[in-house]
C-alpha cells in the first residue's frame, strides 16, 4: 500500500479487499441506484475476462473505492464506489447460493463476503434490511409488494443476476467456481483511504469537483459533510447521518425518484430558503457555497438549510400521500391535500415553492388549508389550462412570494404573511387568469386546432366534476378511487376518458358543409368527454351515441349516467324535418354537457366565491343551420 501524509492508496483485488475487512455505507449516502444498463456493462466486463483466465497477472481495472476508517479496526465506511461494490456482492451472493456451486467452497466464500463471525461483512445504512433478506434468501417477503425505488433496484439486480448466471452456465464451458475466481482475482480496484478522519471531509469536496456526474442533491450533501468535518462539528455530522436517509426515502415516497426529480425538489427548497432568483436556482451547489461564505455563522446557516430540506421532505411525503398529519381525522384537509397532490402530478414547477413555503410554515392549520386551496385554484386556472405563455409564466413573481412568505418579510422588510400572500395570489389571477381567459381555454373555438383528448388536465378535471355530483351520496368522495395518483397505477376500477361521440364514427349523408364542420368540432371539444371504468370503456367503443346509452345507464359514474339523462331530456322534435338531424341532436347534447362542465369549473375554481359566473353555450344556430358568431356568452351572478 502506498502511503502519504494524508492518504493511503492500494491496488487490490476484490478478494484481498474483503479478506479481513468490513464495509458499511453511511445512512447519509444514497441507496442502490444502478439500473440494468450499468449491471449489464459490469457483467460484460466480467465475462470478457474468460479470454484471460490463464493469465493470473491480468487485471481489469474496475474503478476506485474511496473509504474512511470506521471506529473499529478493519471497519470502513464507503464514501464513493458503493454502487459497484453493492452490485458485485449481489452477483457473488447469486453465484455462491446457486445449486451448482461446489458445497465444499460455500462456507468459506460466505465468510469472506457475506457474514463473518456472526457479523455482516457489508451493510448499507439505508438498505440493511433488504440486503440481509437477500443474503439470507428471504425474498418471498417482497412478493407483490410495492417498494421504494432503491429497494426495487436491489430486487431487479437479484433477478437479473439469476438470469445471467443461468445464461453463463448454458453458454460457456466454465463452472461457477471459475467465474467467481475471475471476479475475486482479476477485477482490479484502487482502494483509497484518508489516513486521518479530518481529511475525510475534504474527500467529499474532491468528489464534488473532479468532474464526476453527481446530482445537485449529492453535491449539497457532500458539501454539508465536508464543512461539518472541517469544522469538527459533531452535532451537524450526527444530524446528517441520522436524517439524510429519511430525506431520500421521503422523496421517493413522494414520487421524486429520478435524479432530475431530486434536483427539482432541491431547487424548490433553495428558492424558498435561499434565493428566489430563477437562474441561480439551477446551480444550487454553487449558490449555497457562495451564500454560506457570506454568513457570520456558516455552520448555522448550512444546518438551518439542512433542517429545511429535511422538513420539506416530510411535508411532500405527507402531501403526495394525502396525509396532512399523523392521525388527522379532518376529511376536508385530507381532500384538499389529495386534490393538490394529484394536480401537481400534471404540472408543478411554478407553484411548488409556494406549496413548500406554506406547508413548512408553523401557522394555524386553517390558514394552511385556505392557502393550499388557493394555490390549487391558481395552478389549475393558469397552468393546467395552459393560459400561461411559455415565455412569461409568472414564475418569477410566485418564487419571490414563496421566499418572502417563508421569511416573513418582503424585499423592503415589510411584513409578508398569510394576508399579503392571499392578496397577491388573488391579484395575480385577476390579472392573468380572469374568467373570460379561463373559459376560452375550456371551450373549443371555431377553426381552433386542438383536441381535448390530449389535454393533460382532462382526466383530473372530469374526476373533480364526478366528485361534485356525488355530494351527499353514498359513493366515495375520494379522487384516488376515480383516478390513480400516478398514471402508472391504473386498475379497472379507475376511470378512462370516454369519447361520447366516437372519434372513429363517421356520419353519412351530411347535406351541408356547416354540419361537416360540426363533426370535427364535436369530436375534439371538452363536452364530448365523460368517464367510464376502464373495462366499460372498451364495451362502448365506436358505437353511435344513442347506442351507447345502455352502457352509460349502467355506469357507476354519475356524470356518465347524466349523459343519458340529458339525451332523454332533449327536445328532439325540432330537428325531425332537418337533414343531418343526428348531427344536430348530438351537437345540442354536447353543448349542454359542456355548459355543465364549464359552469362547474367557474364555481369550483373561483377565486372570489362572492362572484360566481355562468355561461350559456350555443355552438350552432340550429334554426338557420349555420355557425354562431359567438360560441358562448358569460352571465354574471
Amino acid at each position: 500500500m502506498k502511503e502519504t501524509k494524508n492518504v493511503s492508496v492500494q491496488q487490490i483485488s476484490l478478494k484481498d479487499l474483503f479478506k479481513s475487512n468490513f464495509f458499511s455505507i453511511p445512512e447519509y449516502q444514497r441507496g442502490y441506484s444502478w439500473g440494468k444498463a450499468q449491471r449489464t456493462a459490469l457483467w460484460e466486463d466480467i465475462v470478457s475476462l474468460l479470454d484471460f483466465r490463464q493469465e493470473e497477472s491480468y487485471k481489469h481495472y474496475m474503478g476506485t473505492i474511496v473509504a474512511v476508517k470506521g471506529d473499529e479496526f478493519c471497519h470502513y465506511e464507503i464514501v464513493d464506489g458503493q454502487q459497484r461494490i453493492t452490485s458485485l456482492l449481489l452477483l457473488i451472493n447469486t453465484i455462491i447460493s446457486h445449486k451448482k456451486f461446489p458445497a465444499e467452497n460455500h462456507d468459506s466464500k460466505l465468510k469472506t463476503y457475506i457474514n463473518r463471525n456472526n457479523e455482516d461483512v457489508f451493510r448499507s445504512g439505508l438498505q440493511s434490511k433488504i440486503l440481509a433478506n437477500v443474503f439470507n434468501g428471504n425474498l418471498c417477503f417482497y412478493d407483490n409488494k410495492k417498494l421504494i425505488q432503491q429497494d426495487q433496484n436491489i430486487l431487479d439486480a437479484v433477478n437479473e443476476f439469476d438470469d445471467l448466471v443461468e445464461l453463463y452456465l448454458n453458454k460457456f464451458e466454465s463452472n461457477l467456481l471459475e467465474l467467481l475466481s475471475l471476479i475475486e482475482n482479476q477485477l482490479g480496484l484502487i482502494f483509497f483511504v484518508p489516513a486521518v478522519k479530518s481529511v475525510a471531509g475534504r474527500m467529499f469536496e474532491v468528489i464534488n469537483n473532479r468532474g464526476k456526474s453527481l446530482s445537485e442533491l449529492d453535491k449539497i450533501k457532500n458539501y454539508f459533510v465536508y464543512v461539518a468535518e472541517i469544522e469538527s462539528n459533531k452535532t451537524f455530522i450526527n444530524k446528517i447521518k441520522d436524517n439524510w436517509g429519511e430525506v431520500l426515502e421521503n422523496m421517493q415516497f413522494a414520487g421524486f425518484v429520478s435524479t432530475e426529480e431530486e434536483n427539482e425538489f432541491l431547487r424548490y427548497c433553495w428558492i424558498v430558503f435561499g434565493s428566489s432568483n430563477k437562474s441561480k436556482s439551477y446551480h444550487i451547489y454553487k449558490s449555497l457555497k457562495s451564500q454560506s461564505a457570506k454568513e457570520n455563522d456558516k455552520i448555522k446557516y448550512l444546518s438551518d438549510f439542512f433542517d429545511f430540506i429535511h422538513l420539506s421532505s416530510i411535508k411532500i411525503k405527507e402531501l403526495f400521500n394525502a396525509y396532512p398529519q399523523k392521525g388527522s381525522n379532518n376529511s376536508d384537509e385530507v381532500y384538499e391535500y389529495e386534490k393538490l397532490a394529484i394536480q401537481l402530478n400534471i404540472t408543478k414547477a411554478s407553484v411548488m415553492p409556494l406549496v413548500l413555503a406554506v406547508l413548512t410554515k408553523q401557522t394555524d392549520s386553517q390558514n394552511t388549508l385556505e392557502l393550499i386551496r388557493l394555490i390549487e385554484i391558481l395552478n389549475f386556472r393558469y397552468y393546467v389550462t395552459e393560459i400561461a405563455n411559455r415565455n412569461d409564466t409568472g414564475q418569477g413573481e410566485l418564487y419571490k412570494w414563496a421566499n418572502w412568505y417563508f421569511k416573513g418579510l418582503d424585499e423592503k422588510k415589510n411584513i409578508f404573511g398569510e394576508v399579503e400572500l392571499k392578496k397577491n395570489v388573488i391579484k395575480f389571477m385577476e390579472d392573468n387568469a380572469k374568467d373570460d381567459l379561463f373559459v376560452n381555454k375550456l371551450i373549443l373555438q371555431q377553426n381552433e386546432n386542438m383536441d381535448f383528448y390530449h389535454w393533460k388536465g382532462l382526466l383530473y378535471f372530469l374526476s373533480r366534476y364526478e366528485l361534485s355530483l356525488r355530494d351527499n351520496k353514498t359513493q366515495t368522495h375520494s379522487l384516488k378511487d376515480i383516478m390513480p395518483k400516478r398514471l402508472s397505477g391504473k386498475s379497472n376500477d379507475h376511470s378512462e376518458r370516454e369519447h361520447i361521440w366516437s372519434k372513429k364514427l363517421e356520419v353519412n349523408k351530411i347535406p351541408r358543409s356547416e354540419l361537416e364542420f360540426l363533426i370535427g368540432l364535436n369530436k375534439n371539444r371538452l363536452g364530448n368527454f365523460t368517464l367510464l371504468r376502464r373495462d366499460h370503456n372498451s364495451e362502448a367503443g365506436k358505437k353511435p351515441i344513442n347506442e351507447k346509452l345502455k352502457t352509460y345507464h349502467e355506469s357507476t359514474r354519475y356524470m356518465t349516467r347524466n349523459v343519458e339523462k340529458c339525451y332523454k331530456n332533449l327536445n328532439k322534435k325540432v330537428f325531425d324535418k332537418k337533414k343531418g338531424k343526428d348531427v344536430l341532436i348530438w351537437t345540442k347534447l354536447l353543448d349542454k354537457l359542456e355548459e355543465n362542465l364549464v359552469n362547474f369549473a367557474l364555481k369550483e375554481w373561483a377565486f372570489d366565491p362572492q362572484v360566481i359566473r355562468t355561461v350559456d353555450i350555443r355552438s350552432f344556430d340550429y334554426d338557420r343551420c349555420r355557425p354562431h358568431s359567438e360560441t358562448f356568452k358569460i352571465k354574471y351572478h
